[in-house]
Order: C-alpha cells, then sequence, then structure tokens
C-alpha cells in the first residue's frame, strides 16, 4: 500500500486521538454500526481532500466500514494531525497522502489520490475537483458525484458551472443540506446540529434562503415553516406553504441522538433529498 505521512510511529498517539473522538460521535457510529454488515459502499471508490484530524477519521473509518475504498489527503497543509494520519496508515490500511507543512507536495498529494479513479469525491475547497478537470479529465466518466464542504468551494464549483466546465453533480454542504457526520461532541453540541441540519433542510425546501440580512432566522421564519405556517422571507413577496412536518423538528430535540439522526435521513428521503 502507498502512503506518504510524516512519521508512522506516531500511530499509537493518533489512535487514542480517534478512539476518544468516536465516543463523541454517536450519530456517526450510529450509522456505521447500521450500515457496516450490509457494506452499501462496496465497489465505491472515494477519493477525499479534507482536513485530517481526528474526527475526520471516523468520518473515514465509517466510510471503509460500509465497503468503500478510499484515499485521503489533506485539504489545509497546516491543519493535518500527523498521529492521526499516522493510525489511518497503520490501524485501518487506509492510503494518506498528508503531513502538516507539506506546502510544497500539495498538489502531489491530491494527484496520488486521484490514482484511485474515483467515483465519489470529498472536496474542501475545491483543490480536489479543480484538479480532477483540469489534469485528469479522463477520469469523470468513473464519477457519480462529489460534496464540497465550505462557501469558498462553493464559489469556485459555481463559477465552473457558469463556465460550463463542471462535469458532474456536487452537493454543496455550505450551502445546502447539512450532513450529518460533524453533528457531535456532546449531547448539547447534537441538539445545535441538529437544529442546524432541519433549518438548511427547511431553507432547501421551501426553496428561499432563511438567512437574510445576517440574521440567522428572521422573524421566526423556519420555526413557522415547521410550526405549519406559511413563512415569509423578508425581502421577497412570496408566501411558501407545504412546510416540512413539525414532530421532525419538534421531536429530534427531545430524542436521543441515534434516533434523530433516523428521523433526519426518513424526513430527506421522503423529500427526495438523499
Amino acid at each position: 500500500m502507498e502512503y506518504k505521512i510524516k512519521n508512522i510511529s506516531l500511530s499509537e498517539k493518533g489512535k487514542l486521538k480517534i478512539d476518544w473522538a468516536e465516543s463523541r460521535m454517536p450519530v456517526l457510529m450510529n450509522l456505521r454500526k447500521k450500515y457496516e454488515n450490509d457494506k452499501p459502499l462496496k465497489r465505491i471508490k472515494i477519493a477525499g481532500c479534507l482536513h485530517v484530524t481526528k474526527e475526520t477519521a471516523v468520518l473515514v473509518r465509517a466510510f471503509k466500514a460500509a465497503g468503500a475504498e478510499m484515499k485521503w489527503c489533506g485539504c489545509n497543509p497546516l491543519s493535518t494531525q500527523d498521529d492521526v494520519a499516522a493510525a489511518l496508515v497503520e490501524y485501518d490500511k487506509i492510503p494518506v497522502f498528508a503531513w502538516r507543512a507539506n506546502h510544497d507536495k500539495y498538489y502531489w498529494c491530491i494527484e496520488e489520490v486521484l490514482k484511485i479513479e474515483p467515483n465519489i469525491t470529498l472536496d474542501d475547497g475545491g483543490d480536489l475537483v479543480f484538479t480532477l478537470h483540469e489534469k485528469y479529465p479522463d477520469l469523470i466518466k468513473n464519477v457519480i458525484g462529489g460534496t464540497e464542504e465550505t462557501t469558498t468551494g462553493v464559489v469556485r464549483l459555481r463559477a465552473m458551472e457558469k463556465d460550463g466546465k463542471l462535469k458532474y453533480p456536487i452537493r454543496a454542504r455550505a450551502n445546502g443540506v447539512n450532513v450529518i457526520f460533524d453533528a457531535t461532541a456532546s449531547r448539547r453540541r447534537w441538539r445545535r446540529a441538529a437544529r442546524d441540519l432541519i433549518e438548511k433542510f427547511l431553507e432547501a425546501y421551501i426553496r428561499c434562503p432563511l438567512e437574510v440580512c445576517g440574521e440567522r432566522d428572521p422573524k421566526g421564519i423556519y420555526r413557522k415553516a415547521a410550526e405549519g405556517e406559511a413563512a415569509h422571507v423578508p425581502g421577497t413577496q412570496e408566501e411558501y406553504e407545504e412546510p416540512l412536518d413539525a414532530d421532525v423538528e419538534l421531536d429530534c430535540l427531545k430524542d436521543s441522538p441515534e434516533a434523530s439522526a433516523e428521523k433526519i435521513i426518513e424526513a430527506m428521503r421522503r423529500y427526495d433529498f438523499i
């Protein structure tokens, strides 16, 4: 197995960090347990360019448990945790191309990851997707779709789409329905993340931005929508009926993280978001 990290001897320390993160990410761990037997991602190849941290490592492990084959690199030369990278290589046998301050080799690492000939891309900032389109267009035929993590990346992707250069669909995490993977360091953080997730879902569902004039929820728009009232967004002349079922928003804050995850995923499937 090919990989490039700082020092494999750091793996034990990295494993302790990942184990700690797993103990505080019950939603993702529940999803991992749910899919590790059926392995719905079997034969799916994933190229990832995200921060190489203990939290992301939990996501990477979950993908592998679900059957995916993957290669991973860092999206920021200064965010990589070298011990976590070593643990993913040593204990999980995942090819990682990342080490802290790899400025000179940053794009080399991305190109090494793309050698997997991905079916799915997970990107943070757009560098992976941009490199794929610019240097390896012949690989695009294999790609089903991808995700983008940040607003910066979304801006780049929109520019590519406008120019007719974006060749496969990408779900923008920073500008649409929030993925559930990072929703947890504690129950309090889970509750907040669950609310954020539903807000994003409602934002997409009523086809109008909820964040207007710098206010997070101006005039209680998303709560009105959740409670069954017409939502009027300041600055527009349109009313949006057909709100999301109220029980999805209200009960998810009372349920366990596992039950909440199932409820939100069920609602998203009902409205064809996933």
